[in-house]
């Protein structure tokens, strides 16, 4: 028994020595890691402005540290799909809808960031540590959301893994990662132009319809268009209750009113709602053709009549 044990220790050894002979050296890591990886926030001030014409986008820092004592390497950092398929496709969700992001390598927004294995060249924040000492990189990337995406008021999220890799992208090894929250807010927005025919004017609120000489039955249009994320009241008022006014002696011409082909009266002290929308529009809006039409002018003095229509829209 005794020397059947020494045998089987002997082999053992000598199995042990042949595998520590032919290990190959291991390399020495680079325990770099991300530092202030903050999330991303388009809320309170900074909510998203459904109607604005141009995108809302911020740059967004963070931080890359190579520890004293460690190896010189390559690095580089990726961003993940977050909810999406994929990643020209990212977006922020809230009870089924989505509010559409990116992800960029910079303002100028040149290359859409993305996660090995499918980051090519210029889709990673890369860089190199060159020695040995404790270092912080500085870093920075953009996240944009595209204009005139008109969703209803709530806060909207996503969440993105943003990972570092020591190496190139042919050759790798994660080294830190961090999960993220991308939000955006957006807030009840309503907005109305009048005399905007074509696409919304937010700067157009006065519109005036000039008959020249006025003849019985006689009419013009006028467009109101209004736009909202969160619903709607519209309401007409006649400044001279439905009639047009001498501007210096005692006449009035009567006339009649109609939106979208539905009449309205304006005979009324009061304003007359002629829309109750809820929910979101497009970014152009709904348009109202408000037409006014002349009536009887048999008798009537000459001179320059005139009234004023105010329109008033509310939010829900």
């Amino acid at each position: 028994m005794n020397r059947t044990c020494t045998h089987l220790l002997l082999c053992a050894a000598t199995l042990a020595a042949g595998l520590v002979a032919w290990a190959a050296p291991a390399a020495a890591a680079c325990n770099i890691t991300l530092r202030n990886v903050a999330n991303v926030s388009f809320t309170s001030a900074g909510a998203y402005p459904v109607f604005a014409a141009t995108d809302t986008g911020k740059a967004v820092a963070f931080q890359v540290r190579h520890p004293n004592n460690q190896a010189a390497c390559n690095y580089f950092v990726t961003f993940s799909k977050g909810g999406s398929a994929t990643y020209s496709n990212r977006r922020m969700i809230f009870s089924g809808t989505e509010l559409r992001y990116q992800i960029y390598n910079s303002a100028a927004q040149t290359a859409i960031l993305e996660d090995v294995p499918d980051a090519a060249a210029g889709e990673v924040i890369a860089g190199v540590f060159t020695s040995t000492a404790l270092v912080t990189h500085d870093l920075s990337y953009y996240v944009s959301i595209p204009a005139l995406q008109v969703v209803a008021p709530a806060t909207y999220a996503d969440t993105v893994v943003v990972r570092l890799y020591e190496g190139t992208l042919s050759s790798y090894t994660q080294r830190d990662s961090v999960e993220i929250q991308v939000r955006g807010k957006t807030v009840a927005t309503t907005q109305v132009c009048v005399g905007c025919v074509a696409s919304f004017d937010t700067a157009a609120h006065s519109h005036e319809l000039n008959f020249g000489t006025l003849e019985t039955g006689e009419f013009k249009t006028g467009t109101v268009r209004v736009r909202s994320n969160d619903g709607y009241t519209l309401k007409l008022q006649s400044t001279n209750r439905s009639v047009l006014r001498h501007t210096s002696l005692n006449s009035a011409v009567p006339y009649t009113a109609a939106v979208n082909g539905i009449g309205v009266v304006l005979t009324g002290s009061q304003a007359v709602q002629v829309a109750h929308v809820p929910g979101v529009t497009t970014a152009t809006g709904v348009a109202y053709d408000v037409q006014i039409t002349v009536g009887s002018v048999a008798g009537k003095l000459a001179g320059n009549y005139t009234d004023y229509i105010t329109v008033t829209v509310t939010g829900y």
